[in-house]
């Protein structure tokens, strides 16, 4: 299931349909049509621009999934942190990625 905030930014960038909460001000509209930017919607998914590369946005499922593939792959053993989230933001993206990586060696 996809996140309240990727609904909202599928919905705008397909419709041009504001969120709820942000319909009456207009600074709001302003800051959430810049964050829309940043994203574009391929085939119903959504997809994070950055470094002319595009990126996934990944619903919640899929990042426990994800994490976990990249975590406990046998043949290359522990990359650390910083490789790990390397690895990962460099084909996926979504908020918060950095402290999920974090969480993996509590």
């Amino acid at each position: 299931m996809e996140s309240k905030r990727v609904l909202e930014l599928k919905n705008y960038i397909q419709r041009g349909i504001y969120p709820k909460r942000i319909r009456k001000s207009e600074t709001r509209k302003r800051n959430f049509r810049r964050d829309c930017k940043k994203f574009k919607v391929r085939n119903g998914v959504l997809f994070f621009s950055s470094k002319g590369k595009e990126l996934r946005v990944m619903a919640e499922k899929e990042k426990v999934d994800i994490l976990q593939n990249i975590h406990t792959q046998p043949h290359r053993g522990y990359l650390g942190i910083n490789k790990t989230w390397q690895k990962l933001r460099s084909r996926y993206y979504w908020a918060g990625s950095f402290n999920d990586v974090k969480k993996l060696r509590q």
